[in-house]
């Protein structure tokens, strides 16, 4: 059985704001960006537990080449991606979306 994959409402907008980023400083970045961004959940869904806990349940998963993570929790039936996060950013920011 496949697992699915859920998002928290706020992970879409957080996509949006990086793809526009990237795409701002060069055409095609943003495109890149997201290309790896697939290729970390699609690793993530064949592999939900590859990547160390962090926090709780949740485990963090860095896009290749770009200072981002995939902070994510799973279980039998889903994922469930609970933020795209900067490594910079504070790491307690997206602990209150729990």
């Amino acid at each position: 059985m496949a697992l699915k994959i859920e998002l928290h409402p706020e992970v879409r907008q957080d996509l949006i704001e990086v793809v526009e980023w990237y795409e701002n400083q060069k055409t095609g970045l943003g495109i890149e960006f997201f290309d790896h961004y697939r290729k970390t959940r699609d690793i993530i869904l064949e592999h939900p537990r590859l990547y160390r806990k962090t926090y709780r349940t949740f485990r963090k998963a860095n896009v290749q080449k770009f200072p981002y993570c995939i902070i994510y929790t799973a279980n039998r039936q889903k994922i469930f991606i609970l933020a795209v996060f900067h490594h910079k950013r504070n790491a307690e920011a997206w602990k209150n979306r729990i």
